[in-house]
């Protein structure tokens, strides 16, 4: 009976989400997932063997526990839909709720699986036609309310599809890029349908235009390429390219970097961090990443930061603020 459920819970997914829609990630007991998702508080990444296994318990008491996407690229869906599946251990309603957290830490959409467990225990169910509000995105599986310490929810399957934007209306989502001793590391998001990729960079001043290319290489989620030859203290500024097979160019906006500091970003001695009301603030004077970790060393928030105030809400606790070449410590009350 319980093979039956699960089949008659599949097709319907498959009957619901839009024909022409792409994978965006997926994972359940026996596949892995397709991008990196996150056991919280844990921070640790799961696999299809915790899920089968009953590792990753959400529960709200006695502290919250959830599961969570690294950030993903949804600038290029016109919409987007999340298929879950999960099951408990009582007939109670335990309403599952999916949050998709955009730039800036905000939440652009919730969204609440509420229903009756059947005879297996088993709920979820798929909602579709979100728009897009953010370049990159996480996605966020926790339950809404809970009536006890005791309820938990485990999940089966998620799968979160998106329906592509028209070639010509899609960008190429740049990710912060990294400093290393051979040289700028420039990182963006693999594009769906990209053949390949263009790199142009110039020093701001006004020097010469010169640019690399690379082939996009299948089932990769995120490309690289490695600026070297750089004249040392130079700021200069780059852009990504991708083409289809039709040698349509798409592009990337403009970044910034220098040289020797490796900052297409401002440090965070530029922006002003402090707290308020207790929730973290960073007000920085230009779009940038830094990443906030634990005392334990775990990544907690990959942050993608706009220009002006970024409020970034946090437990309780002392964490490491990150960027290349300076780290501070957080005290939230």
């Amino acid at each position: 009976m319980k093979g039956i459920n699960y089949i008659l819970f599949v097709l319907l997914s498959v009957i619901t989400f839009n024909a022409s829609a792409v994978s965006i990630s997926k994972f359940s007991a026996t596949k892995e997932p397709t991008t990196q998702w996150l056991y919280a508080p844990t921070n640790i990444a799961i696999d299809a063997n915790g899920i089968k296994n009953h590792q990753y318990p959400i529960t709200i008491h006695p502290q919250s526990q959830y599961i969570i996407s690294m950030p993903i690229a949804v600038v290029n869906y016109e919409t987007i839909g999340v298929d879950c599946s999960y099951h408990v251990a009582t007939q109670s309603t335990h309403p599952l709720m999916v949050e998709i957290i955009g730039d800036n830490e905000c939440v652009d959409y919730s969204y609440i699986y509420a229903g009756t467990p059947n005879v297996e225990l088993a709920m979820g169910g798929y909602v579709e036609g979100i728009t897009p509000q953010s370049t990159f995105a996480r996605f966020k599986f926790s339950l809404s309310v809970a009536y006890d310490e005791t309820e938990i929810a485990h999940i089966d399957e998620v799968q979160v599809y998106g329906t592509l934007k028209e070639w010509n209306k899609r960008v190429v989502p740049v990710i912060s890029h990294e400093v290393t001793t051979d040289g700028i590391v420039v990182k963006w998001a693999s594009v769906t349908d990209a053949v390949t990729y263009k790199i142009t960079y110039a020093e701001k001043s006004g020097g010469a235009e010169q640019s690399m290319s690379l082939d996009a290489i299948s089932n990769q989620k995120e490309m690289k390429a490695i600026l070297t030859g750089l004249k040392p203290e130079t700021e200069y500024q780059y852009s990504v390219k991708a083409y289809n097979s039709a040698g349509v160019e798409i592009s990337s906006s403009i970044y910034s970097f220098n040289s020797s500091a490796g900052v297409g970003q401002p440090l965070l001695d530029e922006a002003k961090v402090y707290v308020s009301a207790g929730e973290l603030v960073i007000d920085t004077p230009q779009s940038c990443n830094c990443q906030i970790y634990s005392m334990a060393g775990v990544m907690i928030k990959n942050l993608l930061l706009v220009e002006g105030k970024n409020r970034v809400s946090l437990p309780a606790g002392i964490y490491i603020l990150n960027q290349p070449r300076k780290s501070r410590l957080i005290v939230i009350p």
